[in-house]
């Protein structure tokens, strides 16, 4: 139960994933996620509750979105 955050820099472009597990949908929305944290690598994104991706160009953010994902997976999963 839970979620895997990905990212990858390729050059200067930023991918992102995010993967929920079908058990913790109704507490973390991938698609909702990855649209909130692709901003910050210059970019946009979206998909399903269960997965989602994000691209950009802007590699300075990359560590802002790994600690944003943090946050906000574990804020919502602590109140479950």
């Amino acid at each position: 139960s839970g979620a895997v955050f990905v990212a990858a820099v390729d050059g200067d472009k930023v991918s992102l994933l995010i993967a929920v597990t079908s058990d913790a949908t109704g507490l973390i929305h991938a698609g909702k996620l990855v649209g909130e944290l692709a901003p910050m690598g210059g970019g946009r994104g979206g998909g399903r509750p269960d997965m989602a991706q994000a691209g950009g160009g802007d590699v300075s953010g990359i560590d802002q979105a790994i600690e944003a994902f943090y946050t906000k997976a574990g804020e919502s999963l602590a109140s479950a």
